[in-house]
């Protein structure tokens, strides 16, 4: 079997050419299958002879579901029968627009997969909040009810004006270097770095972005400004940071990763960043007056200084994409977003200005092939020396500008996508103090046993006297006080000092026979007669309560 065929192709060869008589005798699909169906409920099968040329037999409710069902797709070609079909199902099922009337599954909702031409099925209301990150899965079932929504007002209004359902924004998707809101303004660096506290266990940028220690010095920028990896000691390493990855570790990474650089030959690596300058002429041949190099503290500030705007691919959008510029080469003239992947060997620019003396080097080559052939700026050639991350040219230029992830795929893998789905799915621990911070558990079991056995006048132990503390207060919590002394909290159910004495609900039924009284309903409709209720104990009230009476 070809490795380009698939169960759905083989399906389709065995079963439709059985109808002509050349494979197997009598065979293939039923013609009528569908009349024999029933639904769970012991209804007709709604059946939509959709599948002309494969003739599957399949639900009319499969028609623009976002799933191919026959061979031929002719089910997610057509939205007209989507109309009539999808009536009875739409609660359950997404509109892209009332020009694009599909019947989205809720499987097709934030899988990646554009199904609508407005992207609103990956895309909220075709804003930069995606889909994908709402808390609606196995972990989480948090925004359900507003995905619910969202389907719902589908069949409404397609306005992302007009719709009623607000996207909410969960307090830890602040500040976590993705882009949840389509102003961006949930990673406003100013507020960041003002503001915002991190988790002890998280390195915090110096954008004041909130990331994983374990993306520290991975190859892959993470913060803004590249203060993860080759701008990581620019600015000092901050005494929490400190704490959270060692700087011996710090600098053993840094010089793994960051050590060897296309063009480092040419910058000072301790401030600067190679990268071929967006002011440089066309021709990469005089290095020495236009150095390949920008001050570190130039990335991530707005500002494109390199060609493609690699410098800026954590701060500039990727085109009509909601997501950033990451492993994309930028053409300012026109801005299109070409992957690196593809750019000069199936891609270019429309101006050739913006990429010609790059993608030149790939042209040049006699073994040219479009993809893994180079020359080197020397002239030298590189048979399959492309993003192999082995220096074959003098400079390494011939690694510049590499997406290894996506070197050989087919389906491109979105920038830093896995690590948005980790950070949104990971369960967080609450940083809760432990009162008495110092109490040790063991030590405690311990010194309980030496205070049985030695201690029978019944003193307490002066080091036992703050581990004590959280078994003073009973069922409660104690605090201590800067005085030395105990002040206990209790919960509803306790009460005391100490929170000794347990609260016990007390139930009272009170009949009132005012038949006798003067206080007749008889005699004056309009009186109302008020109660008070005391609960007393040693002549102390403990509770009161006061309550209306009308006949």
């Amino acid at each position: 079997m070809p490795p380009s065929s698939n169960l759905r192709n083989t399906e389709y060869d065995l079963c439709w050419r059985t109808q002509k008589g050349d494979v197997l005798e009598n065979k293939g699909y039923l013609k009528d299958c569908h009349n024999q169906s029933q639904t769970f409920n012991n209804r007709s099968y709604n059946f939509n002879d959709i599948c002309v040329l494969s003739k599957e037999c399949i639900s009319a409710y499969r028609i623009r579901d976002g799933v191919k069902n026959c061979a031929s797709e002719g089910d997610e070609s057509t939205d007209e029968l989507a109309l009539t079909t999808c009536s009875n199902i739409r609660r359950h099922r997404f509109r892209c627009s009332i020009e694009e009337p599909a019947c989205l599954s809720v499987t097709s909702l934030g899988n990646h997969l554009d199904n609508c031409r407005n992207s609103f099925d990956e895309l909220w209301m075709g804003t930069n909040m995606k889909l994908s990150n709402m808390n609606c899965n196995s972990e989480s079932t948090l925004e359900c009810d507003v995905l619910r929504q969202y389907i719902e007002t589908s069949w409404i209004s397609i306005d992302k004006n007009q719709s009623s359902v607000q996207f909410k924004l969960s307090f830890r998707a602040y500040c976590d270097t993705f882009w949840n809101l389509p102003s961006h303004e949930d990673e406003n660096s100013t507020e960041c770095q003002k503001s915002w506290v991190c988790l002890e266990e998280q390195w915090q940028c110096h954008t004041g972005q909130c990331i994983d220690k374990n993306w520290v010095l991975d190859g892959e920028w993470d913060c803004p400004d590249a203060s993860d990896e080759e701008a990581i000691f620019d600015w000092g390493i901050s005494d929490r940071n400190a704490q959270v990855i060692q700087l011996s570790v710090l600098e053993e990474k840094f010089y793994r990763y960051h050590g060897a650089q296309p063009f480092s030959a040419f910058c000072n690596l301790s401030e600067e960043f190679p990268c071929l300058r967006a002011d440089m002429p066309n021709e990469l041949h005089n290095f020495t007056h236009y150095r390949p190099c920008i001050n570190r503290r130039q990335i991530g500030d707005g500002r494109v200084d390199c060609y493609g705007a690699i410098d800026e691919r954590n701060t500039l959008p990727s085109c009509h994409r909601p997501t950033m510029l990451g492993y994309y080469f930028a053409c300012l003239s026109h801005y299109i977003c070409i992957p690196y992947s593809k750019h000069c060997s199936s891609e270019t620019c429309r101006d050739t200005s913006n990429d010609h003396f790059w993608c030149d080097r790939f042209k040049r080559s006699l073994f040219f092939d479009g993809k893994t052939d180079f020359v080197c700026i020397n002239g030298s050639d590189t048979k399959d020396g492309r993003c192999n991350r082995i220096w074959n040219c003098p400079f390494g230029e011939d690694e510049y500008m590499c997406d290894y992830e996506n070197k050989l795929k087919q389906v491109l893998v979105s920038y830093r996508d896995v690590k948005g789905l980790n950070a949104k799915n990971n369960k967080k621990m609450l940083p809760l103090h432990h009162f008495p911070e110092n109490i040790n558990a063991s030590k405690l079991a311990n010194d309980s046993i030496v205070t049985t056995q030695k201690n029978f006048t019944g003193t307490v132990a002066p080091n036992l006297t703050s581990s004590l503390i959280p078994y003073i207060c009973n069922r409660g919590v104690g605090v201590q006080m800067y005085n030395g002394s105990t002040i206990c909290f209790c919960p509803p159910q306790y009460h005391g000092e100490k929170c000794q004495f347990h609260s016990d609900r007390v139930s009272v039924l009170f009949h009132l026979n005012l038949s006798q009284s003067i206080y007749t309903t008889e005699s004056d409709p309009t009186i109302v007669v008020k109660l008070l209720a005391l609960f007393m104990f040693n002549n102390e009230t403990l509770a009161a309560a006061e309550f209306w009476n009308q006949e």
